[in-house]
């Protein structure tokens, strides 16, 4: 199973590759990793 930081920091490469200003970066990180611990993947 992957960490859920592992996850925040995939999106967050992700909204990097796609130019996203650094607040969006740092809020789909911690969404990220907020989802994949309520559904239990980490």
């Amino acid at each position: 199973m992957a960490d859920a930081r592992l996850i925040g920091l995939g999106a967050a490469v992700i909204a990097l590759l796609l130019r996203a200003p650094v607040l969006v970066v740092v809020l789909a990180a911690a969404v990220a990793a907020a989802v994949t611990r309520l559904i239990g993947l980490a």
